[in-house]
């Protein structure tokens, strides 16, 4: 899923799906975090009214994750074009 550039600490993936995702960070309050680090993107699903659930990505890691966060914080969305 993971980009094969722009991941810090040679944390670069392979784009083996073709998602190509690139490392988004976040931002929090008026700080932009993370870039470089992870790539957090929300999902459509809400946990309740002031969360709701995301996928990260992680340099260091391999794998998928998925969380919940404040919907105060400012994290990357994927959008879909309709064929």
């Amino acid at each position: 899923m993971k980009s094969k550039n722009g991941w810090n600490d040679e944390g670069n993936g392979t784009n083996s799906i073709g998602f190509n995702a690139l490392p988004g960070g976040a931002l929090e309050g008026e700080s932009f975090n993370y870039l470089g680090q992870f790539g957090m993107r929300w999902s459509s699903n809400q946990e309740n009214e002031t969360s709701a659930w995301l996928m990260i990505l992680a340099s260091g890691s391999r794998s998928a994750s998925r969380s919940t966060s404040s919907k105060n914080h400012g994290l990357s969305v994927r959008c879909l074009k309709e064929k």
